[in-house]
């Protein structure tokens, strides 16, 4: 691939991501309204703990991604709109720089994920329950798609976020690292 290709997919990407920042600041709007409900069912199941304002917070910014992900992956679709099926692996990858960035904009989808619901939920906290919940959730809405045609189904776009999905604990598993590194030289006092 060329130079120019490289640069074609960046602006084929972010060209495409222009219609999920438009779901953001709705999705803001609802996480933002979930605040009181996540506060309640920490109250009613911490057995009276002090609550978690970081996972709370988490569960928050899950709340904002997934109502993105929905809108961008299936509700903004009419429909009918998109037919087929391609079981093919690396099917997608195509010729074109539009085509290829769509495979890395699956990677991208999923990033977020690996990140934000180990923050939230403890038990994704180990990649071999993060990242097949995670598969689970792609196939989930690849057949959802592919029940409505709202979307092309594609074990690519499964393979790939999944495979954002792990990049996306491996950046959250370093981020924890460095947390934890920082406070303990403030703790030592270095």
């Amino acid at each position: 691939m060329t130079k120019d290709d490289w640069i074609q997919i960046y602006e084929s990407i972010c060209s495409d991501m222009e219609q999920p920042v438009d779901y953001l600041p709705q999705g803001v709007l609802l996480g933002l309204a979930a605040i009181p409900l996540l506060w309640l069912c920490w109250r009613v199941f911490s057995c009276g703990r002090r609550p978690d304002w970081v996972r709370i917070g988490a569960c928050v910014c899950c709340i904002v991604y997934i109502y993105v992900l929905l809108n961008m992956a299936f509700f903004s679709r009419e429909p009918g709109s998109r037919t087929g099926v391609n079981m093919q692996l690396l099917g997608t990858w195509g010729d074109t720089p539009k085509a290829r960035g769509y495979v890395i904009e699956n990677v991208i989808l999923f990033l977020p994920f690996g990140i934000l619901f180990p923050c939230a939920i403890p038990l994704l906290r180990r990649i071999w329950c993060c990242v097949p919940v995670a598969c689970l959730c792609s196939i989930a809405l690849e057949g959802l798609q592919f029940a409505t045609q709202r979307g092309y189904c594609q074990l690519d776009d499964v393979v790939m976020n999944t495979a954002g999905t792990a990049i996306g604990w491996l950046l959250y598993r370093i981020m924890l690292h460095r947390v934890i590194r920082s406070h303990e030289r403030k703790r030592n006092g270095n």
